[in-house]
């Protein structure tokens, strides 16, 4: 199972819910998509589920796909999963600025995810990873030096000038 998260910003992420929609293959599908508007594809659509709901899709699944956000990577993590990210843009009216782009490049080069740009580029990761090319971090340890970063890039972020 793909299990595909928008994260809850009030901001749409059509982008992600039209590559979610166009997912290559034909394996089930759960799509948490937000304030998205874009139309549904195959599979189970929801527009927002429980931490409960999350963290069960986020275990079951065998690929997970994401917004570049915090939460939703720091659950994957804890699920034991390497989500694929696609980060929102602030160009494309998706985020108020473009902090995903720089947590989820980092995150890449520290091989603690697959940080993709675009929808084919999205759609490309998770046919390797169904082909079994990309390597699965696991579930590290909840203090880890993953956390310890996006701390830190949180506490950067959200700092009073």
């Amino acid at each position: 199972m793909i299990f595909v998260t928008t994260g809850t910003n009030e901001q749409g992420f059509d982008r992600l819910v039209r590559a979610a929609r166009d997912m290559p293959g034909d394996e089930e599908l759960i799509v948490q998509y937000g304030s998205s508007k874009e139309a549904h594809g195959r599979g189970r659509w929801e527009a927002f589920l429980s931490w409960e709901d999350m963290t069960r899709h986020m275990t079951e699944a065998r690929i997970v796909v994401a917004h570049a956000g915090v939460g939703s990577i720091l659950l994957a993590h804890r699920c034991g999963k390497r989500p694929v990210v696609l980060p929102r843009l602030v160009g494309l009216g998706e985020a108020v600025d473009d902090h995903q782009v720089e947590l989820g490049r980092r995150l890449h080069e520290r091989g603690e995810l697959t940080f993709v740009e675009d929808e084919a580029a999205l759609h490309r990761a998770v046919i390797s990873e169904a082909d079994g090319l990309l390597a699965r971090a696991g579930g590290g340890p909840v203090n880890g030096p993953l956390v310890t970063e996006l701390r830190a890039t949180l506490e950067r972020l959200t700092a009073v000038a």
